[in-house]
């Protein structure tokens, strides 16, 4: 074909296109009315009929990459509005769409630059603004979301959820009565939003206005009683208002949640040694209950699927009573001036406390612990742990921890209980390594019978006479072992050891690094070092 041939095709071409056009146009009002019904497939069929016609089509070419993000075929979708921008770069919603779309895909650098041309283009999006927001604030850019969401809130006032994001924004930057003002101002038109609740109770919580907070955690439990984020702030305030009781209540309901719906919980890796352990405990339990068919099944599951290991253990839930007892629970025989007088002439601050539970409260503990299906997080020292969102949360639990505040005033203080957790270790393997913890005050004691334990010299604890420098990060002073090795060699830092004992408990500053001592335990399952950790205080706080 010559030259003059290509151009009376051309020519032809553009002159059925232009005969075409009324056509081309019923056709797309009529895919719109298909797509705004959700009739995906007719939309989809009329929007490619179009392009068959004229494949530059624009508006075609973006409502297919629509459908096709809604069918779940991301990657075609991109290119399809991609394909659309480039033949018609001045219309703002096919940047603000390929926004949503790359921002669903976590390409939040892309995202925010597709907002920024559709604001570029008309300033007056609010719902664009409002999506550039979000992608800063999951930046962390808090001060250029809060930015945007004002620009939202100056185009849309009445928008909720910008109220509330602007809140949240506000907070993390710790603009506290101004986020308070937004998240009230954004619940007088949306009283049942869940995450309204939960927030203002946050930024409660913050200016330390635990009841207000608690007010709050409640009325989001009232609208949304499983809701697994109201429930763990509300243990958490209930905790720092010293009602243990009620704390330890609320952390039992959301392990049990965890345990009936897997997609509360954090998938886990099949340690070899929580494999082992977990058979351990099922036949531990299915002697104790030998009526109980839910251990038989478990383990014959355990020995068919191993690979489901950690799904199996984890969907299950027991746990013994632990119940609180009538007398005390420490033991009266404790030389509360020695112990204080010891804590007062250290320095660092260390103190061993022996015999510290009466016998039926070591004794219930310890059933607690090897009953309850609590030990769902695996570690690769070759221990597991249980904390308080776990089930490790009886009432004993807390009876003892509220006993010791009170025993041991001049120590504890007014620190409020952090948290509780357990370890239960593998005889033959490590166990945790060296790190100090977020509180000021460590209380560590063990339960586990002296007969069990092969090194009366050894077993137990290793503290180092330095502290964590208050400015290192949770990550260096709880994860990074050989930062902290330095650190100590660089101090000339000097070890106290513990050796351990059965109903001996360290208590310590909590800053203080440490770590377990070497391990030679009997094989079994009743033979498994336990320890409990309870921590007071934040270590800012001291």
């Amino acid at each position: 074909m010559n030259r003059n041939q290509r151009r009376l095709a051309k020519k032809q071409q553009d002159t059925e296109k232009r005969r075409a056009l009324p056509t081309l146009q019923r056709l797309f009002d009529e895919a719109v009315r298909h797509h705004q019904a959700a009739r995906l497939a007719d939309a989809e069929r009329l929007y490619r009929q179009i392009l068959s016609v004229d494949p530059h089509h624009a508006d075609s070419l973006h409502s297919l990459g629509l459908v096709g993000h809604q069918l779940g075929h991301r990657d075609g979708a991109i290119e399809l509005i991609g394909q659309a921008i480039r033949l018609r770069d001045d219309v703002p919603s096919y940047h603000n769409n390929l926004g949503l779309i790359l921002q669903a895909a976590g390409k939040l650098d892309a995202a925010a630059e597709c907002y920024r041309r559709a604001l570029a283009l008309d300033p007056q999006l609010a719902a664009t603004n409002y999506n550039l927001g979000l992608i800063y604030k999951a930046q962390g850019n808090f001060e250029a979301a809060a930015d945007c969401y004002e620009r939202a809130l100056a185009l849309a006032p009445d928008d909720t959820q910008a109220q509330i994001n602007l809140g949240d924004a506000l907070q993390a930057q710790g603009k506290l009565d101004a986020a308070i003002a937004w998240y009230e101002r954004a619940l007088q038109r949306a009283p049942d939003d869940v995450v309204g609740h939960i927030n203002l109770g946050n930024a409660f919580h913050a200016q330390g206005r635990l009841d207000a907070a608690l007010g709050c955690y409640e009325r989001a439990c009232a609208l949304k009683p499983d809701d697994d984020v109201a429930l763990k702030n509300r243990a958490g305030v209930l905790k720092s208002l010293g009602r243990l009781d009620e704390s330890f209540a609320v952390c039992r309901r959301v392990a049990e949640l965890r345990a009936r719906e897997p997609a509360r919980r954090e998938p886990q890796p099949v340690w070899p040694h929580k494999l082992k352990h977990d058979r351990e405990q099922l036949d531990y339990l299915i002697g104790t209950y030998p009526a109980a068919d839910t251990f038989r099944v478990a383990a014959e599951s355990l020995a068919q699927q191993p690979a489901r290991a950690a799904e199996i253990f984890a969907g299950l839930f027991h746990l013994e009573p632990g119940a609180r007892l009538a007398e005390p629970a420490l033991a009266a025989t404790i030389d509360v001036a020695a112990v204080q007088a010891t804590w007062d002439a250290t320095h660092p601050n260390v103190v061993v406390i022996d015999n510290l539970l009466t016998p039926e409260a070591l004794d219930a503990l310890r059933r607690f612990c090897w009953g309850s299906t609590v030990w769902q997080a695996g570690y690769a020292g070759g221990y597991l742990g249980a904390f308080l969102n776990d089930g490790f949360a009886c009432p004993l639990l807390a009876q003892i921890a509220a006993e010791l505040a009170v025993k041991l005033p001049g120590i504890i203080r007014n620190h409020p209980v952090m948290t509780v957790w357990g370890f239960h270790y593998d005889s033959a393997l490590e166990g945790t390594s060296l790190h100090a913890d977020e509180a000021a005050v460590n209380v560590n004691f063990w339960i586990t019978p002296d007969d069990a334990n092969l090194d009366p010299d050894g077993g137990g604890l290793v503290i180092w006479d330095v502290p964590a420098p208050l400015d290192w990060d949770y990550e260096k002073y709880q994860k990074d072992p050989p930062a902290i090795r330095a650190f100590l060699a660089e101090q000339k830092a000097k070890s106290i050891t513990v050796p351990y004992r059965c109903n001996r408990a360290v208590v310590f500053d909590s800053d203080l690094f440490h770590e377990t001592d070497r391990l030679s335990f009997r094989e079994g399952y009743l033979n498994r070092r336990i320890n409990v950790t309870m921590l007071y205080g934040w270590r800012h706080d001291e």
